[in-house]
C-alpha cells in the first residue's frame, strides 16, 4: 500500500487502529494537531486500559508525527493488556514479540499492550499550520526557476559522489546547497509564522498540549516519549516550570538534543546552522521539495545507491547506519517536514556556549535585555528538574545529539533517573535508529516499553 500522503491519523487507522484528530490552541495562538490513539480490542477502542499509562509522542525537527509509526508495516490490533511488561525480562518480551511487527513501532506496541497513545506533530508540521488569528502558514516556497533548484542538486550530487567516503566534505556540499537555496527563495507573505525556536514550545505548547490530554482522558498524569527535539522540549519545560512534573508520568526521552557539540563531528556539524540563523521562514527538507522530490526518488530507486550514495548522505548527517537499518524514498518524503529556521539555529546556538543548552539568543543585545532582562540569554537549568521518572536513551553512533551530550545532560540532572547506550550487534545505532531500525524493537523499544510500564 503506497501511504504517501496520508496523515498520521490514516497510517494509523490503515494498520487497523483508531485514530481520531484533535486540535490544541497554545497561549501564542498556534492551533496544534494531536492525534488519539486506541486498540479496538481494548474497551471497544473508548481508551486505553485503565490500569495502564497514557503516553504522548513528541518528534524531532525535519519530521513530523509519522517518524514514529512508519516502521510499522504489518502491525495490527493484538490484546496483550493483561501482561505487565514491567515484570517480565526484556528477553522474555523479546521471545513474546519477536513475530510481531508491531514491536517495532513503539506506539503500536504500547496500544497492543493496553496503552492509549497520543501523538503530536509540533507547530510548523504539515498537520500543525494554523493560527488562531488565521494567519496561518504554508511550507511551499517559490524558488526562482525549477531548471536552477534541478542544477543545484545535480551539481550536489556529483560534488558528494568524488568525496567518496569523506563526510565532512559532503557535509559541506549539503550545507552549500542549502544556502543555494535559501537565496533562490521568494518573500514569504507569513514568514512571522515562523518566528519561534524551541522556548516557545517548553513555555506554550508542552503546558497546553498535557493539559488538554489530561482533560480528554480524565488522567491525572501524561506519560512522555521524546526523540531528538522532543526530548529537549520536556527537559525543557521541565526545568524552567518543575510544577509540570505533577503532570508527567514517565518521561522516556530518546537522544533529547540538548547540551549539543561535546562531540568532535557535531562541533563541525553544527556551525552549518549559521546558514539559516538569519533566515525567516520555514527550512524544508531538501527531499520536501518537488523537483527534488522526484529527483531524489529516482537516484535512490535502486538497492545499489540505497547502500551506497543514498546511504552516505545520510550517514554525513545523522550518523552511521547499522546494516540493520532502511530508509526509502517514500518514507523521506512521509516522514519529512519543515522546521523554522530559528530552531536551527537554536540548536547551533549550543557551540557557542560551550555545549550547554540556553535560551535563544537573539544575536542583538537589546533584544536579549527585552525578553531576559540580561544581555546574554540564560542557560536552562536541568539541575532544577525535580522529575522522579527520567529515562535518557542515548545511539552510540548518533552524531546529532551524541551520546556523550546525553550523558552530559544525565550527569547535571539532581533526580535519580536512568541511562543508556544503544548499539546493534556492530555496534552502531545513529539518530533515526530510534524510528527505523529493524532491531528497534529488541534495542529501544522492549526497553522503553518496560519504563512506561513501570
Amino acid at each position: 500500500m503506497n501511504e504517501v500522503g496520508l496523515t498520521t491519523a490514516g497510517i494509523i487507522k490503515s494498520r487497523g487502529f483508531m485514530a481520531r484528530d484533535h486540535y490544541v490552541t497554545s497561549e501564542d495562538g498556534y492551533i496544534l494537531n494531536v492525534v488519539r490513539a486506541t486498540n479496538p480490542l481494548i474497551n471497544r477502542g473508548r481508551s486505553g486500559s485503565t490500569n495502564k499509562t497514557v503516553v504522548l509522542f513528541i518528534h524531532g525537527v525535519s519530521t513530523n508525527a509519522n517518524c514514529f509509526i512508519v516502521n510499522s508495516i504489518g502491525s495490527k490490533p493484538q490484546d496483550y493488556s493483561h501482561l505487565d511488561a514491567s515484570s517480565l525480562d526484556e528477553a522474555q518480551l523479546y521471545e513474546l514479540l519477536r513475530n510481531d511487527p508491531s514491536v517495532n513501532s513503539l506506539p503500536f506496541l504500547l496500544m497492543n499492550f493496553g496503552h492509549e497513545v497520543w501523538l503530536l506533530n509540533r507547530r510548523g508540521s504539515p498537520q500543525s499550520l494554523g493560527r488562531s488569528d488565521g494567519r496561518n502558514a504554508t511550507v511551499e516556497r517559490v524558488f526562482n526557476g525549477e531548471i536552477k533548484v534541478a542544477k543545484i542538486f545535480i551539481e550536489t550530487l556529483a560534488k558528494i559522489v568524488r568525496a567518496g567516503t569523506n563526510k565532512v566534505e559532503i557535509l559541506s556540499q549539503i550545507s552549500g546547497a542549502f544556502s543555494k537555496l535559501l537565496q533562490l527563495a521568494g518573500p514569504l507573505a507569513e514568514a512571522d509564522y515562523w518566528n519561534y525556536s524551541f522556548d516557545e514550545q517548553a513555555k506554550y505548547d508542552f503546558p497546553a498540549v498535557i493539559d488538554y490530554i489530561r482533560l480528554a482522558t480524565n488522567r491525572r498524569k501524561v506519560s512522555i516519549v521524546g526523540h531528538s527535539a522532543g526530548g529537549a522540549i520536556t527537559l525543557m519545560s521541565l526545568a524552567d516550570n518543575p510544577s509540570m512534573t505533577d503532570k508527567i508520568g514517565n518521561a522516556v526521552l530518546w537522544s533529547p538534543a540538548v547540551n549539543l557539540g561535546n562531540d568532535a563531528t557535531e562541533r563541525f556539524k553544527w556551525p552549518l546552522t549559521k546558514v539559516v540563523a538569519s533566515y525567516k521562514g520555514p527550512v524544508p527538507p531538501l527531499f520536501s521539495i518537488p523537483i527534488l522530490a522526484t529527483l531524489m526518488a529516482g537516484v535512490c530507486a535502486t538497492t545499489a545507491a540505497q547502500n551506497s550514495l543514498c546511504r552516505l548522505t545520510r550517514e554525513a548527517v545523522t550518523g552511521a547506519d547499522s546494516e540493520e537499518q532502511h530508509l526509502l524514498p517514500g518514507q523521506m518524503i512521509q516522514i519529512g517536514s519543515a522546521s523554522a529556521g530559528k530552531e536551527f539555529a537554536h540548536l547551533g546556538q549550543n557551540l557557542a556556549f560551550d555545549g550547554t543548552h540556553h535560551h535563544f539568543d537573539h544575536g542583538d543585545k537589546s533584544k536579549n535585555l527585552a525578553a531576559y532582562g540580561s544581555e546574554k540569554p540564560p542557560a536552562y537549568d536541568f539541575s532544577r528538574i525535580v522529575h522522579p521518572s527520567l529515562s535518557l536513551f542515548a545511539a552510540a553512533s548518533d552524531s546529532i545529539v551524541g551520546a556523550i551530550d546525553v550523558e552530559m545532560t544525565y550527569n547535571i540532572l539532581s533526580v535519580p533517573a536512568n541511562f543508556r547506550k544503544i548499539g546493534d550487534k556492530d555496534g552502531k545505532f545513529n539518530h533515526l535508529g530510534f524510528l527505523l531500525n529493524s532491531n528497534a524493537g529488541r534495542l529501544c523499544n522492549i526497553p522503553s516499553l518496560i519504563e512506561l510500564e513501570f
